[in-house]
């Protein structure tokens, strides 16, 4: 399960969230949305620049994660379950943190970077 909620700018209404994998959007807010018809992936977009962007992926084998994550190294050792889902998160907030992309989390006191995290609970407050 993912929660996600995309921090507002001061005197905003809530931008974007992902609770309990249902996503709600603010669509007055957004400069542009796309969601296909499967749900499988989002994208929302704002004036300034700013996004979010979230897709789910069912990886059914090793091989799969190995194409998916090719910078990660030592993969077959990776102690999943087979099939499973996998959430990639992107997101880009101005002079906001944290910061998301598909290569690393920055924190702005700290950068992680080409990793997986299985059945992980992180929580960030800014």
């Amino acid at each position: 399960m993912v929660n996600f909620r995309i921090p507002s700018l001061p005197g905003e209404p809530l931008r974007a969230a992902l609770v309990d994998n249902f996503w709600t959007v603010d669509p007055k807010g957004a400069a542009s949305f796309e969601c296909p018809p499967n749900g499988r992936k989002l994208f929302v977009s704002y004036a300034n620049g700013d996004y979010f962007r979230c897709e789910f992926d069912v990886i059914e084998d090793r091989d799969q994660l190995a194409k998916k994550l090719p910078k990660l190294k030592h993969v077959s050792s990776y102690p999943f379950g087979f099939p499973f889902t996998m959430v990639k998160i992107e997101q880009e907030l101005s002079g906001i943190y944290p910061k998301f992309s598909q290569e690393y989390m920055d924190t702005g006191k700290i950068t992680i970077g080409d990793t997986v995290m299985n059945a992980s609970v992180i929580r960030i407050a800014t």
